[in-house]
């Protein structure tokens, strides 16, 4: 069979085209502070309240529990890079690629901040150790941001998935006994309203830095290509945004 020309090649194959509306807005609404709210204010109740409660569900894990499982350690972060893949691998997002690296950075230093500053103050002891950094659960926080922005981004059936592998995370911190319940609960909550205030404050930033008047959609094209002359063959990749 003859070689196809580079050229040639290039025509025969339909590109894959993603578009991505980054005019769309997640515009801030009171009620949407209630749930993380209110997980967040269990968790703090749970520092000094509910202590038998506590102490029984970490033995009742203990009973069944096997070895130490760090997957909880890698797992955390799927949800975010989830978050920041999906649109270029096609799936419809609410932003565009640049605009989500704004709004997981925001979020990432958000929820970082709010809970190595609660950890310092709090100085609740873990249950399986002398260290005093227990509240909130940073792992928990991590993932449930990440599954708070697909959510949004993608659309409650993705962010459905998103939210199991949250709560995964979550057990398995409990599993681990390196928290206690209100812990993860407690992580919950900031990590959903990082994400939440990413969002609401990505306006003001794309307005602060100049960015709401760049273009407004995103392409990623995926294209094979072969040369005759070297006999090397490839695929070539190009995302604009």
């Amino acid at each position: 069979m003859p070689s196809l020309r580079a050229e040639e090649l290039r025509d025969s194959v339909s590109l894959h085209t993603v578009k991505c509306d980054s005019t769309a807005q997640y515009d801030f609404n009171a009620s949407k502070l209630i749930a993380p709210v209110a997980l967040t204010a269990v968790g703090a109740i749970g520092v000094s309240a509910f202590k038998g409660f506590r102490h029984g569900l970490r033995d009742d894990i203990q009973r069944w529990r096997g070895n130490y499982w760090h997957g909880d350690d890698y797992i955390q972060y799927v949800p975010v890079v989830s978050y920041l893949a999906l649109g270029v691998c096609g799936v419809p997002s609410r932003t565009n690629f640049r605009d989500r690296v704004i709004v997981a950075a925001t979020a990432s230093l958000c929820m970082a901040a709010v809970v190595n500053v609660t950890k310092t103050f709090v100085d609740e002891k873990r249950p399986d150790s002398d260290a005093v950094n227990s509240f909130p659960s940073g792992h928990s926080a991590t993932a449930f941001m990440g599954a708070e922005l697909v959510r949004i981004g993608y659309g409650n059936a993705i962010g459905t998935a998103a939210y199991v592998v949250a709560a995964g995370v979550g057990a398995l911190r409990l599993y681990n006994d390196r928290h206690w319940y209100n812990d993860v609960l407690a992580g919950a909550g900031i990590g959903i309203l990082s994400a939440r205030i990413a969002y609401w404050i990505l306006p003001f930033e794309k307005r602060l830095f100049g960015l709401d008047r760049s273009r407004r959609s995103e392409s990623a094209s995926i294209m094979p290509y072969y040369s005759p002359a070297t006999r090397t063959a490839g695929v070539s990749m190009a995302v604009l945004f």
